[in-house]
This record gives structure tokens, C-alpha cells and sequence, in this order.
């Protein structure tokens, strides 16, 4: 299961179409690698087509479909590790239902 980012768009405002739909496109160097490590995304830093960020979506949403919301979360909040406050505030307040949520409507 993949979330595309036009899909994300829609699924849930800010967090849909701001946060997680910005790291579904991400597939440039990894701004966290220790990050990435503590979450289990290791695989994430290996160069290839659909690594980094974009990685930690497509993660994300897999755990989602199997209905494991926490490792999503984690998933989705390590995404934003380089990111502000703001958004770190607004994946926080979703919660892990939440970032479920948004994740299983974009698919």
C-alpha cells in the first residue's frame, strides 16, 4: 500500500497535504539517519528509487493497513524530524489514531 502525496492531499488538511504528503516526495539525502535507526527505518538510508522520507511514508502506511497505528505514528513523526515545532505539534496532536486515519483514506 502506498500513499501518493495527491491522494494525502485530500485525506486530512494540514497533516494530509503539508507534512506527510511533503515526505511522500522526498527522496533526497536522509536528514536523520539516527532517527530513521531508533524507528526500525533503517532500510529507509539505502540509496534507491523510493528512499528517505519517501520511505517512511510508505512505511507508515503499511503499518496502517496492518493496524499497527503506533509504529505509523513514530513513522510519520520521524519524517518531520528535521521540521519545526509546528509541525511536530500538529502530527502530536493527531495522535496515533489519527495519523492512522489520514494514512488509510489516502491509499
Amino acid at each position: 500500500m502506498y500513499c501518493s502525496p495527491a491522494n494525502l492531499a485530500t485525506a486530512y488538511g494540514e497533516i494530509g497535504s503539508g507534512l506527510i504528503a511533503s515526505c511522500a516526495k522526498d527522496t533526497g539525502p536522509p536528514d536523520c539517519p539516527v532517527t530513521y535507526q531508533t524507528v526500525g527505518a533503517g532500510d529507509c538510508l539505502l540509496p534507491q528509487p523510493e528512499g528517505n522520507r519517501a520511505c517512511l511514508i510508505r512505511m507508515a502506511s503499511q503499518a496502517a493497513a496492518a493496524n499497527d497505528c503506533n509504529k505509523a505514528y513514530r513513522l510519520v513523526y520521524a519524517c518531520q524530524c528535521q521540521s519545526d515545532d509546528a509541525a511536530l505539534t500538529a502530527i502530536k496532536s493527531a495522535g496515533p489514531a489519527g495519523i492512522c486515519s489520514v494514512l488509510k483514506k489516502a491509499k
